[in-house]
């Protein structure tokens, strides 16, 4: 299974800090994002980050 991390929370090595507001430890937050990731973790990650979800409808093949 592919790992998601957050590309700027790991190549500027503030995954202690995302963990920190996100509520979580860096280690729950290394393992939760190493795995099965669900979808309230990821909005709590992308909320942190200043980031957010939008959803649009697929195109017609």
């Amino acid at each position: 299974m592919p790992c998601w991390r957050p590309p700027c929370a790991t190549r500027e090595g503030n995954m202690a800090q995302l963990a920190r507001e996100t509520g979580m430890t860096r280690e729950g937050l290394y393992k939760t994002l190493s795995g099965q990731v669900n979808l309230a973790t990821i909005m709590r990650v992308m909320k942190v980050l200043g980031l957010r979800q939008s959803v649009a409808p697929a195109a017609h093949a």
